[in-house]
């Protein structure tokens, strides 16, 4: 895979967001059907990061086919929003991305997340791979912070902010 470039983003959480949700999106779900059918390409082969402003960095603007996704849809939200509101908490308090990718199956509760913890029992057998880079420190912080459905949409008007400055063909 040869990178198309880099895209920064001023918020944490938003670069979160891109890397554990969005990226998937628009190859493998959301936007997956869309036209014109290799749109995702270009956005799939970004590097990520956090930078100053929020921007594409690209030898290859003309490799961007599509610039316009709505990741604020009601519909996506509606199917997903609980697990995109779980990443923004996790990233929080830890942006590792092997941790991102666990914040799906974080119990409701501190107490419950320790009472799994401790027993090793957990929803589903393969959680308990994911639950091994939650250490009890970051199940703590987790259980502190909050991610809200307005931190979402202002993380979205990043994200989208970041794609809008790609001149494409």
């Amino acid at each position: 895979m040869k990178s198309t470039g880099t895209i920064f983003f001023t918020s944490k959480t938003a670069l979160a967001l891109w890397r554990a949700e969005f990226c998937g999106q628009l190859s493998d779900g959301m936007w997956e059907n869309a036209l014109p059918r290799d749109h995702w390409k270009f956005w799939c082969d970004l590097s990520c990061g956090l930078g100053d402003k929020n921007m594409v960095v690209t030898d290859v603007p003309w490799m961007c086919k599509k610039t316009g996704y709505n990741f604020a849809s009601p519909d996506l939200f509606a199917a997903i929003g609980d697990r995109m509101l779980k990443i923004g908490r996790m990233a929080k308090v830890n942006d590792y991305e092997g941790r991102l990718s666990c914040a799906e199956y974080m119990p409701e509760t501190l107490e419950e997340w320790q009472e799994m913890h401790a027993s090793g029992k957990w929803q589903y057998d393969f959680v308990r791979g994911y639950m091994e880079n939650v250490t009890p420190e970051i199940a703590i912080a987790y259980y502190a912070a909050t991610y809200t459905k307005k931190e979402f949409l202002a993380d979205v008007k990043i994200i989208k902010a970041a794609m809008k400055t790609v001149k494409n063909a």
